[in-house]
């Protein structure tokens, strides 16, 4: 008997399954987990299946070593979308299952069967349709405070428990993981931040203890949870939740509504600003609780500059900090969209920002010398500029320092909160930046947002999204909406005073749809290591070949892109449009490149 045999390790897409001989006691099923020995090392793997014949000669067909599980490690549904992943992503069906199952020891025991568990009638299932508000499988259910979502959670899972399927909670940060465990006494805790044996053990007690309640990041939504009744992903709108480095790469939302077909379980997104990448392959349910009138207080900036208000945080919000601060154990936050200072540099005279010569990227200031966070390349800061030779050449931008002295100097107690605080003291003012904002789980007596429209500048197509979800996080921890002060231009008002406006969701899509992003369009992103085998496929090559093959599909250009390591420090790009599905010429032309080649689908990057 031959055993169709993937060892956990990381093998090029040309690679990925192995045949080994099985001895006349070993037992082996789809799915089980055994000891190989690979390249003269003993590595676990992962049985695919079993056949009696084999295109290998029988003096060069190992044995297998050990069994390590008779009974299926993975079900057969969450192999089967490993497998999927592995052929949708261009990589092998070993790197895939080594990138989600934990590392085992050479000497690891033998894993003890599952127990037996009865399949449900789905009795449940009423229950969900109601408490989610569709019939679908998977449904995006709408919230305004935290704690209305968490009283959500813990009546659903007490059902499922009861009913005896398990469930599986996905939360986009390890910061998320604790404040959700912490709902259920004897939720198990899958996230990368445990070591590798605490990792290995919650991942077997996954499949050994029925029913139950898994509560992890994205790697935890293939953790082999028996008799699955019920997936939420926590605030599904975050990037968290999608994995681009390393290889493979998948959309946790997207896994488990994979899952859900195959485990016939009901998949729940919460938000509260649903993503528009989510709304267009889920159906909208439920909102929990109804949104306020008003989010913000609005300041008109350029009207403060003319009545010679240049400060970073204006007359306005300097009022409504001290007012928030005067009440009893009152917090107060301020939001500032930049930590450090002096972003760049900036004449005043031609108005000249110096960029790096390989990416066009300009230039940070990072002490005395201008950096390129991409290339990893240095010089100095010139003294003159070196277009017009002007001395007014000078760093542009303030970042939070600027904010705590002026919070100082009115006397007001300010500290910064850096990335990992989770909490400060009532009566404090925390300044931080905005995606720090977004992970701190507190009520606050008054909120500012020093520079609303630097928010709608980072270069992403969603900046637009994202400033929304932020004003309405923001809004949702003030005790009153009017604890909230934005201060913006007068162009931004309306977004600022009406964040939820039905009209940004059509023009949003219209935006996409025009400059080809998601969910109009499908991104490949094939990027080469400037280190590559000679003799491989060039870049040029394979864009003249994409467009040759398919006309229809757009190819940009190859583009140099910053290395990934310090051994490879850069490399070639080349981008890939199409409309939401590979075409199969395509996808044989891009399955069949050499291993210095990178290829990934929808990459957050470029969202």
């Amino acid at each position: 008997m031959i055993a169709r045999v993937a060892p956990l390790i990381r093998l090029p897409r040309s690679l990925g399954w192995f045949d080994y001989r099985l001895q006349p006691d070993q037992r082996v099923t789809r799915g089980s987990l055994v000891a190989v020995r690979f390249r003269a090392r003993l590595t676990p793997g992962v049985v695919l299946g079993t056949s009696d014949q084999t295109n290998i000669p029988t003096d060069r067909l190992r044995s297998i070593e050990r069994v390590i599980s008779t009974t299926p490690y993975l079900p057969d549904p969450f192999l089967q979308i490993t497998e999927q992943l592995a052929r949708e992503n261009f990589t092998s069906i070993a790197t895939t299952l080594r990138s989600i199952l934990p590392t085992f020891t050479r000497t690891m025991p033998e894993i003890p069967p599952a127990p037996p568990v009865a399949v449900t009638d789905q009795a449940i299932r009423p229950f969900l349709n109601q408490a989610s508000g569709s019939d679908d499988e998977a449904v995006i259910v709408t919230y305004r405070r935290d704690q209305t979502k968490y009283n959500l959670y813990q009546e659903l899972i007490s059902r499922v428990t009861a009913a005896g399927q398990s469930s599986l909670i996905i939360a986009p940060t390890v910061q998320r993981v604790g404040r959700l465990a912490g709902l259920f006494p004897r939720a198990i805790t899958i996230h990368h931040q445990l070591t590798a044996r605490q990792y290995r053990q919650n991942f077997l007690a996954t499949r050994q203890h029925v029913p139950a309640v898994v509560v992890g990041t994205r790697s935890a939504v293939l953790a082999p949870a028996l008799n699955l009744g019920l997936i939420v992903i926590d605030d599904e709108d975050a990037d968290e939740h999608v994995q681009s480095e390393p290889s493979p790469h998948y959309d946790s939302r997207r896994v488990a509504v994979m899952l859900a077909r195959g485990c016939r379980a009901k998949v729940i997104l919460t938000s509260r600003l649903p993503s528009l990448v989510s709304q267009n392959y889920v159906s909208r349910g439920r909102t929990l609780d109804a949104a306020a009138g008003d989010h913000a207080v609005f300041v008109n900036l350029e009207q403060q500059r003319a009545a010679g208000d240049f400060a970073v945080l204006t007359e306005p919000a300097m009022t409504q900090l001290k007012s928030a601060i005067r009440q009893r154990l009152g917090r107060a936050l301020v939001v500032h969209h930049r930590r450090v200072a002096f972003g760049s540099l900036e004449c005043r005279e031609c108005g000249l920002v110096p960029t790096c010569p390989t990416c066009h990227v300009p230039f940070r200031q990072v002490l005395t010398r201008l950096a390129c966070t991409h290339c990893s390349i240095y010089q100095p800061i010139p003294a003159r500029c070196p277009r017009c030779g002007s001395v007014e050449f000078r760093g542009r931008g303030r970042g939070l320092g600027q904010v705590l002295r002026e919070l100082r100097q009115a006397r007001l107690p300010a500290r910064e909160l850096k990335p990992g605080v989770v909490t400060f003291p009532a009566g404090t003012i925390g300044v931080t930046t905005p995606a720090h904002a977004r992970q701190l789980e507190l009520n606050y007596t008054g909120v500012v947002i020093t520079r609303f429209d630097s928010l709608l500048a980072i270069p992403r197509i969603d900046a637009d999204e994202q400033a929304r979800r932020l004003l309405m996080t923001l809004s949702s921890r003030c005790q009153r909406p009017t604890d909230l002060t934005v201060q913006a231009s007068p162009t931004y008002r309306r977004m600022v005073e009406q964040p939820l406006d039905p009209r940004w969701h059509q023009t949003a899509l219209a935006t996409r749809e025009r400059f080809g992003y998601p969910p109009a369009w499908k991104l490949i992103v094939l990027r080469q290591r400037a280190v590559h085998r000679p003799g491989g496929r060039s870049p040029a090559a394979v864009v003249q070949h994409v467009r040759r093959i398919r006309p229809d599909v757009w190819c940009s250009d190859p583009q140099p892109s910053p290395g990934r390591s310090r051994v490879d420090r850069a490399g070639t790009t080349v981008i890939v449009r199409t409309r939401r599905t590979i075409p199969t010429l395509l996808h044989t032309l891009l399955a069949n490149l050499d291993d210095s080649w990178t290829i990934t689908a929808d990459p957050v990057e470029l969202r």
